[in-house]
């Protein structure tokens, strides 16, 4: 009888646990504020949402990562781990979260983007700055614009 347990990918296991910690703790935090009324929505209602999200998101990948075999052969162990991607991820959202309060949602936008970009290497610096602008112009217009967010843009 074969061991089932051969057949978990563990690597994915780990994120997944990451993934879920992450996504229970915000369900922790929003559910101290009020989720008010489908007419008249509370300032915890969507950090609830993408709490609930982010929880599910690590639920499948924990399927996946249990269900989705292996071709014989593989081994997950060689594989080095991605410390370029954790770094310059992690660095991209402390930047944002920095620097938006002090300079502003585009200037913390646009080096979350440079930053993260920065762990794949792939792209040219001019694709990573479009791709910046686009989503800093994407999101004045959606938040300010529509939604009438009273969000600082940028500080000078």
């Amino acid at each position: 009888m074969p061991n089932k347990l051969a057949a978990i990918d563990w690597r994915d296991a780990s994120v997944a646990v990451a993934v879920m910690a992450l996504g229970l703790t915000g369900v922790v935090l929003a559910s101290r504020y009020s989720l008010g009324e489908m007419r008249n929505i509370g300032p915890g209602a969507f950090p609830m949402i993408v709490s609930v999200l982010i929880l599910l998101a690590g639920g499948l990948i924990a399927i996946e990562s249990v269900v989705m075999r292996r071709e014989e052969g593989d081994d997950l162990s060689a594989e080095p781990v991605p410390y370029r991607v954790l770094l310059f991820v992690t660095a991209g959202l402390l930047a944002f979260a920095l620097l938006t309060p002090v300079a502003g949602a585009v200037p913390g936008i646009l080096a979350c983007i440079l930053l993260a970009a920065m762990a794949d290497g792939s792209l040219r610096l001019w694709q990573v700055a479009v791709l910046a602008a686009l989503v800093a112009g994407f999101c004045a217009l959606v938040f300010v614009v529509l939604l009438k967010l009273p969000m600082t843009l940028v500080t000078w």
